[in-house]
């Protein structure tokens, strides 16, 4: 049994107030997420220590890990749960409030961390994310899906090491030779899924398990000191190295870095170290020791938990488009902080506490293993009827004003998602595989725009215009394929055959004018300038060749993260409907420069036309519109919302009135 030490709660005061300082967005605390990590240490070394000390007096109870379990994690979880679901319904936009209907169901089935990691995966989802007051509930998935296996990996270990007839110092060397082993599969494949599923390698069990286990190896290891660690030298020098290391994870690390993996060591080896540096001995407390079981860290050490709970949603509310769309004041970060100490003692003092007391026989850990299934059948349902709300305003709809509804369905839609080509070559190849848009007569298309989701997202700019000039354009659009012969892009590498299939196509059609749109900065970053001029030269001459007149559409100008597009558009509802702008023109010719001198380059050799979005959207003394009337322009980072796009057809005019004639 692993007897009570401050020194661990002040640990935990180490480990969350960074966590709710990097998300809070205070300097100095780029690598806060790493408070995770320690946590992760601090779980698997306790519950390790309490399971292997009841194994070892024949005291095992699956039923009662999972009731202490239940009165540790559940109460204060379905508090956060049900108010986030009240506050939402005001404050969530409709498609946000269904999102979080999905995540209070995977709270309920334990699989938060899963449903976050494939959202992480769908590009065009990503931005749910921030608007998420769940997000953080990942982390708990990742502990209780742990903790559906440890005990008994545990117990069939120490009951097959018995029937042995193993020694006690046998039995030891083996646990933790298998643990070990477990670990270190756990952290090559977190290494692994880096470079193939960063959200994976963040979000899901398998890659995060090594972190538990290290706390777990730790518990097993000094569980008979006298067998392995002689009394535990070096208690003070490890206490301060462990200190070292994670101050420096906590100060060093950022978001931009390959994280968890390797890196995830420092952390997750400095919380070891601390651990290691408080476990009893004849030794003084190490110095380390002592000021984690310093007061204000133990105060806050003892609500961490509900202080990590609540600590998200007030984030994520006060800074909601319905916050805005309300007109409620706007909350300075010291009274957000301060909010969230007050909601997270209020839950540890009446939730938290009281939950955790309770009779031990079996009877009662009976009804608390039904009350927790109870309470995460009704959490699935409410999930369940916030989908509905938010997807069908069934059986009750948001009270909302309107403006917010319309910004949410804007930012929420895929541009052009109607006109993703096909990804069949054979297709592509007999007509194609794109999308046929404006005019409807039996002429061949007066022109066709050719590219990725670049090029997809003016499918309404051109439908618009096609309609009012009555000529029909043909969209060949494949989201990440870039229109360059050659390039293979690494997020999609099929789509070289898909573009070479494409270009097979347009020099045989009869389409005589070509725009080629693509995210060029993206495909050129990374050094990969040369060979992006190289290519998109072999391109234009292939099509110059054919016969065809070319046109190279430049980039709009790029913002800063995914959600500066939302936050101009509630800027603009507060400034009654006045324009917002981001990035001045002077920034986004820096930051496409050099993309767009090729782009100049190759339309000069070979007499091919450019079209420059900046042309409308930039302004040389406001900079480059990013809302207007309360609308936003932009979907996300780099693409524009359909009507954006519509507003934008006039950048296409030109290539209509050179096609018609």
């Amino acid at each position: 049994m692993v007897a009570y030490r401050p020194d661990i709660d002040g640990l935990r005061a180490l480990a969350v107030l960074p966590v709710v300082l990097f998300h809070a967005g205070v300097p100095g605390f780029g690598g806060g997420f790493t408070g995770v990590d320690i946590f992760f240490v601090i779980s698997g070394y306790l519950l390790t220590g309490i399971l292997r000390g009841e194994l070892a007096r024949g005291q095992f109870s699956l039923a009662g890990f999972y009731v202490r379990r239940a009165r540790r994690i559940l109460p204060a979880l379905a508090t956060v749960v049900l108010v986030c679901a009240v506050v939402g319904f005001y404050l969530l936009a409709p498609d946000h409030y269904a999102q979080f209907g999905h995540a209070v169901r995977s709270v309920a089935t334990i699989t938060a961390n899963n449903h976050f990691s494939a959202i992480q995966a769908d590009y065009w989802n990503q931005t749910l994310l921030a608007e998420q007051p769940l997000l953080h509930t990942w982390s708990l998935a990742v502990e209780e899906q742990f903790y559906l296996g440890l005990p008994l990996m545990l117990w069939s270990m120490h009951a097959i090491f018995a029937r042995a007839g193993r020694s006690p110092d046998s039995s030891l060397t083996l646990t933790l030779a298998s643990l070990g082993g477990v670990a270190i599969a756990s952290l090559a494949c977190a290494q692994w899924l880096l470079t193939s599923d960063p959200g994976g390698a963040f979000f899901l069990l398998p890659s995060r398990a090594w972190e538990l286990l290290a706390g777990c190896l730790l518990a097993v290891h000094s569980e008979h000191q006298q067998v392995l660690t002689k009394g535990f030298p070096g208690q003070g020098i490890a206490g301060a190295a462990g200190l070292v290391m994670v101050v420096v994870a906590i100060v060093l690390f950022d978001e931009q870095m390959t994280f968890p993996g390797i890196a995830a060591l420092v952390p997750c080896v400095g919380a070891a170290l601390i651990i290691y540096a408080g476990i009893p001995s004849a030794q003084p407390a190490s110095a380390v020791s002592r000021l984690l079981a310093s007061r204000p860290l133990l105060l806050v050490g003892l609500i961490s938990y509900s202080l990590y709970l609540w600590h998200w949603p007030v984030l994520v509310f006060a800074r909601s488009l319905g916050w805005q769309a309300w007109s409620l004041p706007p909350l300075p970060m010291i009274v957000q902080l301060l909010a969230m100490l007050l909601l997270a003692w209020t839950s540890w003092r009446f939730v938290e506490k009281p939950f955790r007391r309770g009779k031990d026989t079996a009877v009662a850990q009976r009804r608390v293993l039904i009350v927790a299934v109870v309470v995460l059948g009704v959490g699935w349902g409410i999930g369940k009827l916030a989908i509905m709300i938010g997807r069908h305003n069934e059986p009750l709809a948001q009270v909302q004003p309107p403006v917010m509804k319309r910004l949410s369905a804007e930012m929420v839609a895929t541009p052009g998602a109607r006109c993703e080509g096909s990804s069949r070559t054979s297709a592509i190849r007999r007509d194609g595989g794109g999308c046929l848009l404006g005019g409807r007569g039996t002429d061949a298309p007066a022109f066709a725009l050719v590219g990725d989701s670049h090029a997809r997202m003016y499918t309404e700019a051109i439908e618009v215009l096609g309609r009012e000039t009555g000529l029909p354009v043909l969209l060949l659009a494949r989201s990440s394929c870039v229109p360059v012969l050659g390039l293979r892009p690494p997020t999609r590498p099929e789509c070289t055959e898909l573009t070479e299939a494409t270009f097979d196509y347009l020099v045989r059609s009869p389409v005589r004018h070509v725009v080629l749109a693509g995210y060029w900065v993206d495909i050129a970053s990374a050094g990969r300038r040369d060979a992006f001029a190289s290519f998109l030269d072999r391109t234009v001459g292939v099509l110059i060749g054919a016969g065809k007149r070319v046109y190279l559409m430049q980039d709009v100008p790029e913002l800063a993260d995914d959600l500066v597009g939302q936050k101009a558009a509630i800027k603009s509802i507060g400034a009654g409907g006045s324009a917002v702008y981001g990035p001045t023109l002077a920034e986004h010719e820096t930051v496409q420069g050099a993309v767009n001198e090729v782009l100049r380059s190759v339309a000069r050799k070979y007499g091919a036309l450019l079209l420059d979005p900046a042309e409308v959207l930039c302004r040389s003394a406001d900079g480059c519109i990013v809302a207007d009337r309360n609308r936003t322009l932009y979907r996300d980072r780099h693409h524009l919302t359909d009507a954006a796009a519509i507003e934008l057809r006039s950048v296409f005019r030109p290539l209509a009135d050179e096609a018609a004639r």
